[in-house]
């Protein structure tokens, strides 16, 4: 695991700042805190370091900040951490934080020779139990996951947050039906990008991440630590459904029994085979549930549930970092189910009583029958309230885009993580998946405004404002 030692020689900083959050109050951070996260071009140069280690300050150069509320300013310096466990790609995620005064009206990133103002938000304070964090989508069109999830996470405690590139138009316009019913938020996910610089020096298109995937995470993180009791970070076809609880506060507290100074959970990911109603006016949630099939693995991945007061900072996986003397716990009493392999069908039965699912290769049930009546109930109710049964017509009847999503990330990315030259792989960038282009298809896509900057030393400071979601641009992995 390793260290830098020095800053990087002969290389001009840019800094792209994903997430400004101040916090009035803090259980963790204190009072009036910052947290700053952002992608800076670290990576790539590797004589210049002696070990990389997430958890750890990059180098000797500090961020200085100036706060200013109107009546008092304040001007302090912090080091940055990083939060990237390896060199691959050319842009790392960092994070910092600072204690700065109260009622802040203005932040000021300072270098030698100027400074940037960034803008900056409150956390949430509203009360949660368990916030989903989804990592960012992009060419989404499953609308069958996104349905079942929706319904899941609703009926133990759980509320989904969607950090959104692109996806298809009905799916975008049943998702607006679901946040304004109270189960999600959607955040767009706009891309980092460094106006008028020469990709030589920096290239967020093929040396970031995964669509900056750990800023993400790390910024939902930030966004409900304050708020939620627990907060996990999962993928659209990733589910957990509670086993020894009827919530899942309560099965989270069962597991931890009462230990302390624990930052996360760790749940190994299984993986399941289903099919679905390509016919969106047939689908069925107890129908989709009948068909889940375990089918055992071999690639024993692993994803957290985080204690948000103890944590700062996440990886897209489990890293062994121990801060503030924290700890993590791993568990075997449950299991994060993904939706590994999904056939678009219209599946027939001969009777409504439909069987349930088996917890892996047990004659356990993954879910129990009163629980699916109610999920479903809920859809039902979902359907009639907020009417999507208007918009359910419109969604796709078949895949255009995730067939060659899964094949590009298994051959480029998923087949060397428990790999020993996993750190010879090339960067998974935003646009190493390549996609026919459909006329037919109609998608929303994030945009954002993305200033000019005047080049400053050590580091330049870049951010994106007014985001929104366009028609114009089409389906595109950033």
């Amino acid at each position: 695991m390793i260290l830098p030692h020095e800053p990087p020689k002969n290389r001009d900083l840019k800094a792209f700042v994903t997430s400004a959050y101040f916090y009035p109050t803090s259980k963790s951070l204190g009072s009036n805190a910052l947290a700053l996260v952002m992608s800076m071009n670290l990576g790539q140069f590797k004589q210049d370091y002696l070990e990389i280690q997430s958890g750890k300050p990059m180098d000797s150069t500090e961020i200085v900040i100036w706060a200013k509320n109107g009546t008092h300013s304040r001007l302090v310096s912090t080091p940055y951490i990083r939060v990237t466990p390896h060199d691959n790609c050319q842009m790392i995620t960092v994070f910092a934080t600072v204690q700065l005064i109260p009622n802040v009206k203005n932040i000021l990133l300072i270098s030698d020779d100027g400074s940037t103002e960034v803008p900056f938000t409150l956390p949430d304070y509203q009360k949660r139990d368990l916030v989903v964090c989804w990592s960012p989508l992009y060419v989404t069109e499953q609308w069958q996951n996104f349905i079942l999830a929706m319904h899941i996470y609703k009926k133990f405690g759980g509320f989904v947050h969607i950090y959104l590139i692109s996806c298809i138009s009905s799916l975008f316009a049943l998702m607006k039906k679901y946040e304004s019913a109270g189960y999600l938020k959607i955040q767009p996910w706009y891309r980092v990008n460094f106006p008028f610089i020469h990709p030589l020096h920096v290239d967020p298109y093929v040396g970031i991440e995964l669509q900056n995937q750990a800023s993400s995470h790390t910024d939902c993180l930030l966004q409900y630590k304050e708020s939620a009791e627990f907060i996990t970070f999962l993928d659209m076809d990733e589910i957990l459904i509670p086993r020894s609880a009827p919530s899942y506060v309560e099965e989270f507290q069962k597991i931890l029994n009462k230990r302390e100074q624990i930052s996360h959970i760790e749940f190994s990911i299984e993986n399941y085979k289903m099919s679905v109603a390509r016919d969106s006016l047939k689908f069925s949630i107890p129908q989709m549930l009948a068909t889940l099939k375990y089918t055992y693995s071999t690639e024993n991945s692993r994803k957290i549930v985080a204690i948000p007061r103890n944590l700062n900072f996440t990886w897209i996986y489990p890293v062994p970092t121990h801060s503030n003397g924290m700890r993590f716990l791993r568990t075997d009493e449950n299991v994060i189910t993904k939706l590994k392999t999904i056939k678009w069908t219209n599946p027939k039965f001969k009777t409504d009583n439909f069987p349930l699912p088996l917890y892996l290769n047990t004659t356990e049930f993954l879910i129990l029958g009163d629980q699916v009546e109610q999920i479903e109930d809920d859809f039902q109710q979902i359907t009639e309230k907020f009417e999507t049964n208007l918009i359910l017509p419109d969604l796709p009847n078949q895949l255009y885009y995730y067939n060659d999503v899964k094949t590009c990330l298994a051959k480029t990315y998923h087949s060397f993580l428990n790999s020993v030259i996993y750190g010879s792989v090339k960067c998974p960038g935003p646009q190493m998946c390549k996609f026919k282009k459909y006329r037919d298809v109609k998608c929303v896509h994030v945009n954002a405004t993305h200033e000019f900057v005047e080049k400053l030393t050590p580091i330049t400071y870049y951010f994106a404002s007014n985001p929104y979601f366009t028609a114009d641009i089409g389906c595109r992995p950033h």
